[in-house]
């Protein structure tokens, strides 16, 4: 399954999916996205919000540190399905797909 996303999402998603642990989730803040992306932190801001808004992940927003502290994100990414060739025959389908299977990238 491909999901299309705006190139600001793809790459926020990508640099979250790239640090996530084994529970799917990541720690980090704003700014340290802004600075892996090149993008501003507004546009993080926007591009957070609008991957929660499509299901692609859980904002649990935490307080303490600075400003409101840094917020955990947990990837919802759904599974992926089997292509059509592979449902046919019952071909095995190896999981959790990798980050292009998702993106189109």
């Amino acid at each position: 399954m491909i999901i299309p996303l705006p190139r600001t999402d793809y790459d926020v998603l990508a640099a979250l999916m790239e640090r996530a642990g084994a529970d799917h989730a990541v720690a980090v803040a704003q700014a340290a996205l802004a600075a892996l992306t090149g993008y501003s932190i507004r546009t993080i801001r926007r591009a957070l919000e609008a991957l929660a808004r499509a299901g692609l992940l859980l904002i649990e927003r935490r307080r303490g540190g600075g400003r409101g502290g840094t917020n955990r994100y947990r990837l919802t990414l759904p599974e992926p399905q089997a292509p059509r060739a592979a449902q046919k025959t019952g071909a095995a389908v190896l999981h959790p797909a990798p980050i292009q299977t998702y993106l189109g990238g």
